[in-house]
Formats: structure tokens, sequence, C-alpha cells
């Protein structure tokens, strides 16, 4: 804003000292300075676009934070396997997936645990394979 400021003033200085002399050729070099100016401010002050603004979504609040847990529940089940835990260790944390998001141990938020759980059982082949005993 200052230096766009500090321009306007510039050119309205030139302006108005200037009107009373009929030089076009000065007048033209002010405008090709005036040009160059702004470009190089362009050039400096470039941010590149965003992109689209995320579209909103019309979901409830249960179902974001239904999101966001199954995301978090598989982004630790990758991490385990990406690790190369034995399958035996994943199996117990597996178990433990499964108890803690029973839909009976969580009364109070039925719709949630059922719908976690079942995510937890849809991704248990996947989560308990065993690509060494593939090879036996």
């Amino acid at each position: 804003w200052q230096q766009w400021y500090q321009q306007y003033t510039t050119w309205y200085s030139q302006q108005a000292g200037g009107g009373a002399k009929n030089d076009s050729s000065g007048a033209q070099q002010q405008q090709q300075q005036q040009q160059q100016q702004q470009q190089q401010q362009q050039n400096q002050a470039y941010v590149p676009p965003k992109g689209p603004a995320p579209p909103k979504l019309d979901a409830k609040f249960e179902d974001h934070a239904l999101y966001q847990i199954k995301s978090s529940v598989l982004k630790e089940m990758e991490s385990m396997v990406n690790e190369g835990m034995e399958v035996a260790k994943r199996k117990k944390a597996l178990r433990f997936l499964q108890l803690r998001w029973h839909p009976d141990k969580n009364p109070d938020k039925l719709e949630i645990a059922n719908s976690i759980f079942q995510f937890i059982e849809e991704t248990k082949p996947w989560f308990l394979h065993d690509p060494n005993a593939e090879g036996s």
C-alpha cells in the first residue's frame, strides 16, 4: 500500500508540475517509467493463485468426527504395516481397537462406535495379511 501511495503521489506531483509543459516526449517517458515500475511491483509481489475454495460439506458434526476417527485408525494401522510389525503384535493391536470401539463398550455413541467397529472389521484382512506366510 505504501509503495502504491508513494508512486501515486509522485505521479500526481509530476502531473501537477508538468501540466504547464507541453513536452509530449517527456510525458511518454514518464508513462513508460510508471509502467516499468508497475511491472516491477507486480513481479515482486506476485503470489501464485490459490486453487478453488474447498467445497462446503453439508454433513453433520458426527460425520466429520467419524471421518477423522476412521482416518486416524487407518493411519495407525498403516504405520504398523509399513514398519513391518509382526503379525502377532498387529493382532494384539487389532484386538485392542476392536475392544475400544465395540458398540457395547460405547453405548453413549452407539452409531459412531458401530461404524468404526465395522470399518475395523473391513480392514482386518489387509491388516493381518502376512506376506511371509504366502511363500510357505
